[in-house]
């Protein structure tokens, strides 16, 4: 498993969990580039017993000798590129985030590398939505396309901590980018807290746009507490009464599912993987870039307690039954298992049989789809959400 990405973050944890995450059978060895955010994984890959390691510039070729297949991770659809060329295995391509490219080149950069690959994996069924018709209109083979949901390692829902006589405290983890539009949920704090005076917001992360929404925020005077870049996410969660992500756009967050496994309500922009998580029901799902319905389902989260542990209650069951590690791991080895069959009979003289990719088993088949054609796969039957 491989990724160039210049900041993995939420990706370098998927690669971590996923490698832990395969059956038995599977051997994952997972790669960063040699930078400081490349590093620190390494390191608590290790820690988990996992092979993890750092890439030099210009070393690719050789960190990924020796593979079966190669599992290329992209944040952001033009990272990436390079790697399927150093490497004579099959490939296979993660996309975390929705198709998001505008430039014709960078498109064209991407039509070109995604002829050399053997599939591609989406994260949500909304992120599939985005990739599978420009992945049509690309030349080349028709590539099979698996929407495979993240999941996570969490081990058994934690007894809910006595939060009575606390201020509400409002966790957010997330970097500071455009993209999580931190600037939103600020302008939504300086609504809420005149409802609300005692709320407290938190933000864990770092990125470049920190200072703007420290300087933001104390323009409003809130009571906002900067934690920086945390890997105590759990305890953080403990010591909350609700989680928010105000984002634009997603993939499948996993600081959600982290939520959803932790009893820790949730309050969101209804998007993408986000919805697919929580799913189209939960109570406080808001439209993006709208700080006051924002501060309205905040306000409206704080003053129900029921509703809070009924929905952490719900968010519980939707993770164990459909985001867990497990259930990712078995579905991408039989994504994996499925291209080396393929791989097999053409070196044999055959067609390319992509039948394997159908057969169902586990806790919850991926929803596979050839670009290409009008087919969908039909899909009834099964536990998806």
């Amino acid at each position: 498993m491989a990724t160039d990405s210049p900041d993995p973050s939420g990706v370098g944890r998927h690669m971590l969990t996923l490698a832990r995450a395969l059956p038995d059978g599977w051997r994952a060895r997972v790669v960063f580039p040699d930078h400081e955010a490349g590093r620190a994984l390494a390191v608590q890959g290790r820690g988990l017993g996992v092979m993890a390691a750092t890439v030099a510039d210009g070393r690719w070729r050789h960190a990924l000798t020796g593979a079966d297949i190669v599992h290329v991770h992209a944040g952001i659809g033009w990272e990436g590129h390079g790697l399927a060329g150093e490497t004579s295995a099959p490939v296979v391509r993660t996309e975390h985030l929705p198709w998001l490219i505008t430039c014709p080149r960078q498109r064209e950069d991407y039509a070109r590398m995604v002829a050399t690959l053997d599939a591609v994996i989406t994260v949500s069924r909304a992120a599939a939505d985005s990739w599978r018709p420009m992945l049509a209109t690309m030349r080349g083979p028709r590539l099979p396309m698996a929407c495979i949901p993240n999941g996570i390692d969490a081990g058994p829902p934690p007894h809910p901590p006595d939060r009575a006589d606390q201020p509400p405290t409002i966790l957010c983890v997330a970097r500071f980018t455009p993209q999580k539009n931190h600037r939103t949920l600020v302008a939504a704090m300086a609504r809420l807290v005149r409802t609300h005076p005692r709320a407290w917001l938190r933000l864990a992360g770092g990125g470049p746009e920190q200072d703007r929404i420290r300087a933001r925020a104390a323009r409003h005077g809130l009571a906002v507490d900067f934690l920086g870049p945390r890997n105590d996410v759990p305890a953080l969660m403990a010591d909350a009464d609700l989680l928010v992500l105000p984002s634009t756009f997603e993939g499948l967050p996993l600081v959600v599912l982290e939520a959803m496994a932790h009893g820790l309500p949730v309050v969101a922009t209804r998007i993408g993987g986000v919805t697919e998580a929580l799913g189209p029901d939960h109570p406080w799902l808001v439209p993006p870039a709208d700080p006051r319905a924002l501060a309205r389902s905040l306000a409206s989260a704080i003053d129900d307690a029921a509703a809070r542990a009924a929905t952490a209650l719900s968010q519980r069951a939707r993770y164990d039954a459909f985001y867990t590690a497990t259930r990712m791991g078995e579905d991408t080895a039989r994504l994996y298992a499925a291209v080396l069959r393929g791989q097999r009979q053409r070196t044999s003289g055959h067609d390319h049989d992509t039948s394997g990719l159908h057969r169902r088993g586990g806790h919850r088949p991926p929803a596979f789809r050839r670009p290409g054609t009008d087919a969908r796969r039909a899909d009834r039957g099964d536990r998806r959400p």
